[in-house]
């Protein structure tokens, strides 16, 4: 069966889920990078890639038509007598939905951390966010179970994004990924972010200026930038460690439910890693408020209730007997209704 894992999710799927037995049987389960961001068939792909005559065979160009890829694979089966037939088929192909030109699937190589290495301590990630878990007061409960879920079965976390703007992978690589251990070059890093924030990577001559004394020709600068969760995640940190008046770790953090797989989860794995426990003692999560047909509010559906407005027509008292009533673990639904029935309980408990 063809399987392509470095350019099809579900192949990609099915080879990671293979990997166990994969390796059992001593198969190299490392996936290779056939095509580069600018669409030529790399050292991956031998004979298509830097090593063929007259240079590597391109996928796609730089205005979005195809390459030359095809033809030279083509040419090559014809070389060797393996061409089984040659036709044209027509089928749907994916587009990009800003340039409206073809894309390909390629895998690519990101960072990681990862969740079930040993840390040097006979713990891995995994064990210690699982046990922070165990460690942790969740209000309510059920909360707990649904982060536990959440660690038990999450992949890896690729640290990695491949955007323009955002917190930088602040390390230099060699070409087989190799990460340069320098004090002197991180010390160097750390001064200039500290003075001039973290565009100090992207400014012109940064390569130059923190890698001091070392080849730049054989170092290149990542200018990947951070997953934003991680930056989240470690607002603990500079926040509860640097200021005087708190202190680390916190009492509670308080969020929404849909933070089980954000700010709490991100924060617990980056915390787990470098401090060994969670960074708070206590998770407390509340529901969202919906529309009275349990819709999201939103300006554009007409459906928002506003408080001030609320208090002006009917009086605090009426917002505040709302939001008593309620059940703030859950989701709750305000309108005009809702709001009415609470005023008709408020009546009465005046006349009363």
């Amino acid at each position: 069966v063809h399987t392509a894992p470095s350019h099809g999710r579900e192949d990609f799927d099915a080879w990671m889920d293979a990997v166990a037995e994969l390796l059992k049987r001593g198969v190299d389960t490392a996936i290779p990078f056939p095509v580069d961001d600018a669409g030529f068939f790399t050292k991956d792909a031998p004979g298509f890639g830097p090593d063929r005559e007259g240079g590597a065979a391109r996928v796609i160009d730089d205005n979005g038509k195809k390459g030359n890829a095809n033809q030279a694979v083509i040419e090559e089966l014809i070389k060797r007598n393996a061409l089984f037939a040659r036709g044209r088929l027509k089928h749907s192909y994916p587009h990009s939905w800003r340039s409206k030109k073809p894309i390909i699937f390629r895998n690519t190589p990101q960072w990681f951390v990862y969740m079930d290495k040993d840390l040097g301590d006979g713990t891995t990630l995994r064990s210690r966010a699982l046990k922070a878990i165990d460690d942790t007061r969740f209000v309510p409960s059920a909360g707990q179970n649904r982060i536990r879920a959440m660690i038990e079965e999450r992949p890896d976390w690729v640290l990695s994004r491949q955007r323009a703007w955002g917190v930088p992978i602040a390390v230099f690589a060699d070409v087989d990924g190799n990460v340069l251990k320098d004090e002197a070059v991180n010390q160097r890093i750390m001064e200039a972010f500290e003075a001039e924030g973290a565009d100090a990577w992207f400014a012109p001559g940064a390569k130059e200026r923190f890698l001091g004394n070392h080849d730049a020709a054989k170092w290149h600068q990542v200018m990947d930038i951070l997953d934003v969760w991680f930056d989240s995640g470690s607002t603990h940190v500079f926040t509860l460690e640097d200021r005087p008046d708190l202190k680390w770790p916190a009492d509670v953090y308080l969020e929404g439910s849909d933070q089980h797989r954000g700010w709490f989860h991100s924060s617990l794995l980056e915390s787990c890693a470098t401090r060994g426990r969670a960074p708070y003692d206590t998770v407390v999560t509340h529901g969202f408020t919906m529309d009275e047909e349990g819709r999201k509010m939103s300006k554009s559906l007409g459906n928002t209730v506003v408080p001030q407005d609320v208090i002006k027509q009917s009086g605090a008292d009426i917002l505040r007997l709302w939001v008593v009533t309620t059940d703030y673990w859950e989701d709750q639904r305000l309108g005009k209704n809702v709001l009415q029935t609470n005023i008709d309980a408020y009546r009465k408990l005046r006349n009363t």
